[in-house]
């Protein structure tokens, strides 16, 4: 019996493509700018002075602004180092905008600078007391937590406007979600606004949160540098899980997947957790460092929604909706019919039989080239390619089982992505 051709002609698939996005993860250990890719930590590029303040852009590339030097950097995709940018003041937090602008705090100047995506200065708006982390929302206003001053200050990026609100004690960084709202880590709390400043939920916190990202799914993670762990709450502000990790979680980010990373600072080590908090993987690094929009996710939800990050025709929150990366071109919401295994249209007794093709790898006159679509084989929809599945076509078709699982009889993105294997056209 041959090689099961459909596993093999997807693993050719996957290895040939590249996706358009941002890298899994950026971050900075000492000197060195780092990207997870595949579970592992690259170096990509050179860091004099460290990193704090990451902004990932929707050509996949990243904004960092320096840790010892007043100095703003941005990066290609590949680590290519596009702009070095000599700053008036040392900066802390970053954020994109639509328009490819950056938001940068300076907490020695108590205002946010504002600079053109070719670097040029586009002026500055005066906030509270030591700003620190920044946010854009999807109504393209800036939130910036005034960490000394107790407060947040909203800007109006089209007309310079700005309302600051009082919080709590020490808010340290902060992140817009893709439903409108804020979410402020606090020395004390986690707290949550509405677009309009007015307080929606406030929860006692005692491990010093100090990272803070929101989920694919809108769960909000939050990484408490004092307890080393993760506390996860729900939309709605209800307490979900507490996850131990290595030492002094700072940075944490949430990615296209749904799965969130932990920079664990003085444990040495960048920790992946799955949606469920059941732990992925673990890899070394001397100082795993970087606070902000560490994946582009936030970016890609909560900023541009509407945009398309990946490149494959569907919207960002629309694919993010239908369980899919929007970083990712190797997950996209192709449209298919369960059963259809030669994509003609119609399901019928011929796709059973090309699927037996697929599965034993027929070299016989008309077997065609490989599938791209091996989501449509698995009828049953169970996660696997195997004899099950062209029996139960055969046995639908007969009149003797039910029908395939969705998408079907008419063709759609598959519902539940996550269980099975990925159409790619």
């Amino acid at each position: 019996m041959k090689r099961h051709r459909a596993l093999l002609s997807l693993g050719l698939l996957i290895g040939s493509m590249t996706a358009v996005g941002a890298a899994d993860l950026w971050y900075c250990s000492n000197t060195d700018l780092l990207q997870v890719d595949q579970g592992a930590g690259i170096v990509v590029g050179a860091l004099p002075g460290g990193g704090v303040g990451f902004a990932v852009a929707a050509d996949g590339g990243v904004w960092v602004a320096s840790r010892d030097e007043a100095r703003l950097r941005r990066f290609a995709a590949d680590g290519a180092l596009l702009l070095d940018l000599v700053t008036l003041a040392p900066l802390q937090g970053l954020a994109v905008a639509r328009d490819g602008s950056v938001w940068a705090t300076r907490p020695t100047l108590n205002d946010v600078w504002h600079v053109a995506s070719d670097g040029a200065d586009l002026g500055s708006v005066p906030v509270g007391n030591v700003p620190y982390g920044i946010a854009i929302d999807r109504d393209a206003r800036v939130w910036v937590a005034n960490s000394f001053g107790n407060s947040v200050t909203r800007i109006d990026s089209l007309t310079g406007a700005t309302l600051e609100i009082a919080v709590g004690f020490f808010p340290s960084h902060l992140v817009a979600a893709p439903d409108g709202t804020i979410w402020i880590a606090e020395k004390e709390s986690v707290r949550q606004l509405a677009a309009d400043g007015s307080l929606l939920t406030e929860i006692p916190a005692g491990g010093f949160p100090l990272g803070i990202t929101v989920a694919r799914s809108g769960e909000v993670w939050v990484a408490n540098q004092n307890t080393h762990d993760v506390t996860v709450f729900a939309a709605d502000g209800t307490p979900l899980a507490t996850i131990p990790t290595g030492q002094k979680p700072r940075g944490i980010a949430a990615a296209g997947d749904g799965s969130v990373y932990v920079l664990c600072r003085l444990g040495g080590e960048v920790r992946h957790y799955a949606a469920d908090g059941a732990p992925l993987s673990s890899i070394l690094a001397t100082y795993p460092d970087g606070l902000g929009d560490l994946t582009g996710l936030t970016y890609a939800l909560s900023v541009d929604p509407l945009g398309d990050a990946d490149g494959d025709g569907t919207g960002n929150e629309a694919e993010a909706s239908l369980g899919f990366d929007p970083l990712s071109a190797l997950s996209s919401p192709s449209s298919f019919i369960r059963g259809d295994a030669d994509r003609n249209g119609t399901v019928e007794f011929l796709d059973a039989f090309r699927t037996l093709e697929e599965l034993f790898g027929s070299t016989s006159p008309g077997a065609g080239p490989p599938t791209t679509c091996p989501e449509s084989l698995d009828v049953n929809d169970d996660g696997s390619l195997d004899l099950a599945d062209p029996v139960y076509l055969i046995g639908f078709l007969a009149g003797a089982g039910p029908q395939p699982l969705a998408p079907f009889p008419t063709a759609g993105p598959d519902p539940f992505p996550a269980l099975g294997y990925p159409c790619l056209d």
